[in-house]
């Protein structure tokens, strides 16, 4: 809602105040809860009885493309 509301206009603790009106409002909450996923079990690693006795690796997807600002910086 920060984004898409800072394209039209700004004020000083704009994303403050945002964020207070979207945790008051029942309709956020509402929207909120449908898209989030529930969770899976989380289950710690077993320790290995010797050093590169067993490798794993974590692999996380799904995360937005958020394009990169180019930064001007001055001479």
């Amino acid at each position: 809602m920060y984004r898409d509301l800072k394209q039209y206009s700004w004020w000083n603790n704009m994303k403050k105040d945002v964020a207070e009106y979207v945790n008051k409002c029942l309709t956020c909450e509402k929207v909120k809860a449908d898209h989030q996923c529930p969770v899976g079990e989380l289950r710690p690693l077993e320790i290995p009885t010797w050093k590169w006795d067993s490798i794993s690796i974590d692999f996380v997807m799904g995360y937005p493309f958020l394009p990169r600002k180019r930064m001007i910086s001055g001479s």
